[in-house]
């Protein structure tokens, strides 16, 4: 009797981490988890996956996702919303990153006025976000975070950041 062992490659999830510029009341948004909601819903709509991919979604007041820092004066009516949009790996390795890549290109020619629009409409579906607003600056293109199990190393790349000045 010989005993065979077959070795199969581990499917692994992939990982797009991203980051909006928001104006507004930033700081009503920070610990709401119908904010996270909202967000993750707008979201979820503009890239074109299904909200469960959504996570680790953080509101932080006074910053930007280009790390620049702020006065003082602006530091009361801007922030940041990250968050990673998670692909399982029941979609086997290549089936993750197809997706990934799907929603990177969706992400990357979503207009300010789009994502703005997604989570304005968001928002409104709350009661306790009821006279909070908050508008979107600016739309980072997302990047792959985590592929295959791996992290890929830093890279510089050029910032496709898209403004409503552009």
């Amino acid at each position: 009797m010989t005993d065979t062992t077959t070795m199969t490659a581990e499917a692994s999830r992939t990982v797009v981490s991203g980051c909006t510029d928001l104006g507004g009341a930033v700081e009503s948004l920070v610990d709401s988890a119908d904010a996270v909601s909202a967000f993750t819903t707008a979201i979820s709509e503009v890239a074109k996956v299904p909200a469960s991919y959504v996570e680790n979604v953080v509101f932080t007041p006074g910053s930007t996702c280009g790390g620049r820092r702020l006065d003082a004066r602006r530091l009361q009516t801007t922030g940041t919303v990250t968050y990673d949009l998670v692909f399982p790996a029941s979609l086997g390795a290549a089936g993750s990153q197809a997706a990934a890549q799907q929603a990177i290109a969706d992400l990357s020619t979503a207009t300010v006025e789009s994502v703005s629009s997604a989570f304005t409409e968001a928002i409104a579906t709350y009661d306790s976000l009821s006279g909070v607003t908050v508008t979107v600056e600016s739309v980072s293109t997302p990047t792959i975070t985590e592929s295959a199990g791996t992290s890929p190393e830093p890279t510089d790349a050029p910032d496709t950041t898209t403004t409503d000045d552009d």
